[in-house]
């Protein structure tokens, strides 16, 4: 999450709309533990670009990931990502929006 949230500071747009979570200490530990990076998604970033910028940093890490996206009316999208960094840059597009679609979906239709 560290990485990502790092990386997602050298974006274009992203600067100022990202934040790390962190979920308080348990007994016992040294820390906080990273949680969650969120992203605020608005007319100067537009959850197209959000997705896109997601798939391209999952594109650059090796093996399988899942990723939770919590929209703000709280549902939740899972994304498992393997094999993203041979696809050409049509496919990642297509991936993209088959994902753009999904999060836009209504869940209760």
């Amino acid at each position: 999450m560290l990485r990502l949230n790092s990386w997602l500071l050298t974006q274009d747009g992203f600067r100022g709309r990202v934040r790390v979570l962190e979920r308080p200490p348990a007994a016992g530990t040294l820390g906080a533990s990273l949680d969650a990076v969120m992203v605020a998604v608005s007319s100067g970033l537009t959850s197209s670009a959000a997705f896109g910028a997601l798939i391209a940093w999952l594109k650059t890490r090796p093996g399988k990931l899942t990723m939770r996206v919590k929209k703000p009316d709280g549902t939740e999208i899972e994304i498992e990502a393997e094999g993203l960094r041979g696809l050409s840059a049509a496919q990642l597009a297509a991936y993209v929006e088959s994902i753009q679609a999904t999060a836009s979906s209504d869940p209760t239709s």
